[in-house]
């Protein structure tokens, strides 16, 4: 659950830089982004369920550094900072093929 509350903490923190209001944190979006990241771990692939941003990647990295490959993409980025959004829920479900990876996924009301 930490983690949930740390990407969104971490997202706001860049919003502030950016100007923009800070985003509420959503249990209920933070639900659907773990149903999504689940999801794409059962498909093999990253797939949209919804508005969200997947990441997928080594399971040791820490929030900031996912928001640093999602701001480092310009259709992410753009999805993450709309002037409008107002809540946010994260999630990191963690793959059990002994590889430490997983999948992270922020849902966002854009």
């Amino acid at each position: 659950m930490k983690l949930r509350r740390e990407l969104v903490d971490e997202l706001n923190r860049r919003r502030a830089a950016e100007g923009l209001n800070p985003v509420q944190f959503d249990q209920s979006m933070s639900n659907n982004a773990a149903d999504c990241a689940e999801q794409s771990l059962r498909q093999g692939q990253l797939e949209h369920c919804g508005y969200e941003v997947l990441w997928s990647g080594p399971a040791n990295w820490t929030a900031a550094q996912m928001l640093d490959a999602w701001w480092a993409s310009p259709g992410h980025y753009r999805a993450l900072t709309w002037e409008t959004s107002t809540r946010a829920g994260g999630a990191m479900v963690y793959w059990t093929d002994g590889r430490g990876n997983a999948t992270a996924a922020i849902e966002i009301d854009y």
